[in-house]
């Protein structure tokens, strides 16, 4: 949630800075404000980057845990990939190769276009990890006692789904909880579950603690 209300505030500004940009290149009218209008530019031009590289790391962070890439996942990188090396150009030219400045326009509204084909495939990622949990409880094989994974599963994610899964519709909880839980308070929530049953081991609790504390920090 809190992602997508970041993702929504820099696609916003970017927005914000391209009009800004029409404004100062292409409207005559413009020219006796032109110096606050630069300065609100560089302001929000601030504003998506920093937002842009805290939904990068954020980015990094779940690829860090996955065991494995889908073509999405690639695309999406790719796309973060592309925005950070022309962010990074764009402040070269701005910074340093000033010859090449009547060029920051196009290297601007491509990087909107890109950064908004970014936002989307985030979005769409974190609103489909509650439907991945919806379809990955644990099915047992006929005539074995053994529970069957998706094999894309960490053994972390296997314990957190066959633990809570027992009580729990897995894809509900991770939807609701979303929006109600903070990092801070799993401790204590895994706990009062972890006494409620008898089948969640201590070793159990603390990887559940730890992987929940991650998923929604």
């Amino acid at each position: 949630m809190g992602a997508a209300v970041l993702a929504s505030i820099m696609m916003t500004a970017g927005l914000v800075a391209v009009i800004m940009a029409y404004e100062l290149l292409g409207n005559p009218k413009a020219e006796k404000s032109g110096k606050r209008i630069r300065t609100a530019h560089r302001i929000v031009g601030y504003v998506f980057v920093i937002i842009f590289a805290v939904l990068m790391a954020g980015m990094c962070l779940r690829f860090k845990e996955a065991e494995s890439f889908s073509s999405r996942t690639s695309i999406h990188a790719a796309f973060a990939l592309l925005v950070a090396a022309l962010l990074i150009l764009k402040l070269l030219i701005a910074r340093r190769y000033k010859k090449f400045i009547p060029y920051l326009f196009f290297v601007g509204g491509l990087i909107f276009v890109l950064s908004f084909a970014f936002v989307l495939l985030e979005i769409g990622a974190l609103a489909g990890e509650g439907a991945e949990y919806a379809r990955i409880e644990p099915k047992q094989d006929a005539g074995s006692s053994e529970e069957t994974f998706p094999p894309k599963l960490t053994s972390t994610e296997k314990t957190f789904v066959s633990k809570c899964g027992q009580c729990h519709p897995i894809g509900q909880v991770i939807r609701s909880l979303r929006n109600t839980a903070k990092a801070e308070d799993w401790p204590e929530i895994v706990e009062r579950m972890k006494k409620k049953t008898n089948t969640i081991s201590d070793e159990n609790a603390r990887q559940i603690t730890l992987y929940l504390q991650h998923f929604y920090e």
